[in-house]
């Protein structure tokens, strides 16, 4: 029922249950946090306050807001906020989680951290914003995943970071102000990153580091301060990436609007419109980790490179055969 609950550590045994708010989160008020321990849980409707300043809390048994450690929970309709660490913490083999329209903000570390070893994990139409981590991260191992329509945004770090997952999705979703980039998929692999607005990030818009056979395509990616597209190698090859039909425009402060740095190779940058950008395309070494590496066999095809501030196109470094066809440079 309606009401300000103070409950602090609440720990979900039972295989099956459903906690949920006759009302709305805005009226049904719970400090302390949840833990989620059986499988098949589904939370709907709470405003869940995990701040340990509260005299119902305790950062030690509540780091978390959620914390989710079994198989196929469902999450809809919460806020949670005021965590000492994570908003929503997703522990190892917490495979098919599903979370819906919640409101994650003003958590002290991520918004959504997920570890490694959860498969199949579906975040949709959320709003997670003002976080002091990322966004949403996912840390390890967690494939098949799908971020999809979420508002994710004035996060302290990166928007949406993926370390070595694969085969996941990004898409529809509007990623805004976070401090550093956008999406970034490190050591990440066969990954699509479509139908994205991304906009006013510290760093890139979309960063690949080291990964590899992913797609950017179809994505809005404007005035972000580190430039707009940039594919790295980091101790590992960046090979076979996508980067497609994206509009690329506004990188103006001093970043390119697509940067290819390091050991890239077997890359596609084609039908884009890479306008009004610092640089349009660069290729240069990784000055982010300095060593052996520079791009290679990449081709770059029917790309608009227009009214860029400097160069439209910037070859600093290359190991050759980068392919160069079709492309309208102009007015840079």
């Amino acid at each position: 029922d309606p009401g300000t609950y103070d409950e602090g550590e609440l720990v979900v045994n039972v295989k099956g249950v459903t906690i949920r708010s006759t009302d709305t989160a805005q009226r049904t008020k719970i400090n302390g946090c949840f833990k989620i321990n059986a499988q098949k849980v589904i939370v709907r409707g709470l405003d869940i306050n995990a701040d340990p300043d509260l005299d119902a809390n305790d950062a030690a048994t509540c780091p978390h807001g959620i914390t989710v450690s079994e198989r196929d929970v469902e999450l809809h309709d919460n806020i949670v906020h005021e965590a000492p660490q994570n908003g929503i913490q997703v522990n190892s083999f917490s495979d098919g989680l599903i979370l819906s329209n919640n409101d994650i903000f003003n958590n002290t570390a991520g918004g959504i951290n997920v570890l490694d070893d959860s498969d199949s994990i579906q975040i949709t139409q959320n709003r997670v914003r003002s976080n002091g981590g990322s966004g949403i991260i996912f840390e390890g191992y967690s494939d098949r995943f799908n971020i999809q329509g979420n508002e994710i945004e004035l996060n302290e770090s990166e928007g949406v970071l993926i370390l070595n997952a694969n085969s996941g999705q990004i898409a529809n979703n509007t990623i805004t102000a976070n401090n550093i980039d956008g999406i970034k998929l490190d050591k990440s692999n066969q990954n699509r990153i479509l139908d994205n607005t991304i906009t006013a990030n510290g760093g890139f818009g979309v960063s690949l580091v080291g990964s590899d056979n992913n797609g950017v395509n179809n994505n809005t990616l404007t005035s972000n301060r580190g430039g707009g597209v940039k594919l790295s190698g980091n101790g590992k090859s960046s090979q076979r990436n996508t980067i497609e039909d994206n509009t690329i425009s506004g990188n103006s402060a001093g970043g390119a609007g697509v940067l290819l740095a390091g050991d890239v190779t077997g890359s596609i940058i084609t039908d884009n419109a890479i306008e009004g950008n610092s640089i349009g395309l660069r290729l240069m070494k990784n000055i982010d980790s300095p060593g052996p590496g520079e791009p290679s066999n990449n081709t770059i095809d029917n790309n608009s490179i227009q009214n860029s501030d400097d160069y439209g196109i910037l070859i600093e470094a290359s190991l050759g055969l980068n392919s160069f066809l079709s492309n309208t440079v102009q007015n840079n």
